[in-house]
């Protein structure tokens, strides 16, 4: 599987609906960058993720993009995978 090419989080939110991935933003940094959250239905105890906390750790990020592509449990799904955009997009 490719990673996508991700650089900040309008790059995320265009690949979330070229994948046909469901999301709304909680809100807006204080740089304005809005805050991104996946949500998929499900029964039973609920999971959350989030990743992209600091800025020189990416991996984070894309392990929560595989994830939402191949989410196959009945959990219910809870996922902010790019937690600091503003952070992020220092890391290059």
């Amino acid at each position: 599987m490719k990673l996508p090419e991700i650089h900040n989080v309008h790059d995320l939110m265009a690949w979330l609906d070229q994948e046909q991935i469901p999301y709304s933003s909680l809100g807006e940094t204080a740089m304005g960058d809005p805050i991104v959250m996946v949500h998929k239905d499900g029964t039973g105890d609920p999971v959350m993720i989030t990743s992209g906390a600091h800025a020189g750790e990416p991996a984070g990020v894309f392990a929560s993009l595989m994830i939402l592509k191949s989410w196959k449990y009945k959990n219910p799904l809870y996922m902010i995978p790019l937690r600091d955009p503003f952070g992020f997009q220092g890391y290059e």
